[in-house]
């Protein structure tokens, strides 16, 4: 069973794209000041500020006829509606968006767009067509030469992919992601990458394979200055190293570093370490 080690690591298929900008300080109320504040507020979780910030938006004459600016507002109260619990809002609100930025000629957002209809879709469960949004996504990319934004979409079908059960699949979407990733220099992207490729090589039975992608995704964080999310992995590894490989005193090693650090920032996971660190001193 792999209940120990899905309790702290699940497929990202489905989770947000990237986070956006964080906006910078309110200096008026012109639409680009608004939607960067718009930006801000879904970064933090307020998406009912954010809906009505967008409303407000969409109420000014540089939102008026089809221009980048709705489509903007349009696909943020889109992304807002469906994280505050309202998909099928939030799914009508970016096929607007969506056709403004088609007349527009506008791929790259296009590509945000369906980027964020699958995340709705995967969130409704609905599989299938977070699947086939994310496919049309990934072919714009490819016709574009969009290396980024292909990146993400092979990412966000790993997870998928794996939500699904075809590991076969996954792992074969893992290794041209993970190359593409490393091409581009994206290294947040990668680290989410082999995030995905770590889960679906747990549930292959592949855990050797699996520590050590958790190996390199801890290394992308520390490098980057992310402690807590460090000390995360490095604990998931240790989990599978215990549970699943045997090597019970490595496992112990990197957990006492992990809870050291996670003590260090007051995370609440602090306890879930402990109680680990006493199983494995009695097994």
């Amino acid at each position: 069973m792999l209940d120990d080690f899905e309790q702290v690591q699940s497929f990202s298929g489905g989770q947000p794209a990237p986070r956006l900008d964080t906006p910078a300080p309110m200096t008026g109320k012109s639409a680009v000041t608004l939607l960067e504040q718009v930006r801000g507020l879904v970064n933090q979780g307020d998406f009912t500020t954010a809906c009505d910030l967008c409303k407000t938006v969409l109420g000014l004459p540089e939102s008026s006829g089809e221009t980048s600016t709705r489509a903007e507002a349009l696909a943020l109260q889109g992304t807002a509606e469906g994280m505050r619990g309202n998909p099928d809002v939030g799914l009508h609100l970016l096929g607007q968006a969506e056709r403004i930025y088609v007349q527009l000629g506008d791929l790259d957002e296009v590509v945000t767009v369906k980027q964020s209809q699958a995340n709705l879709y995967a969130g409704l469960n609905q599989l299938p067509k977070a699947v086939a949004v994310s496919k049309e996504a990934e072919a714009i990319c490819r016709q574009a030469g969009n290396r980024v934004g292909l990146a993400i979409n092979l990412s966000n079908l790993i997870g998928l992919a794996g939500a699904a059960g075809d590991y076969v699949e996954a792992k074969r979407i893992a290794q041209e992601a993970e190359r593409v990733c490393r091409e581009v220099g994206e290294d947040g992207l990668l680290e989410r990458t082999l995030s995905n490729k770590a889960v679906v090589l747990a549930h292959s039975g592949d855990f050797d394979g699996c520590q050590g992608t958790l190996g390199e995704v801890a290394q992308l964080q520390q490098r980057a200055g992310q402690e807590v999310d460090y000390a995360l992995s490095i604990y998931r590894r240790a989990l599978v190293l215990a549970n699943h490989l045997g090597r019970t005193e490595e496992a112990k090693a990197t957990t006492f570093e992990a809870l050291s650090i996670l003590m260090r920032h007051g995370h609440p996971a602090v306890g879930e370490l402990q109680q680990f660190l006493e199983h494995v001193r009695f097994s």
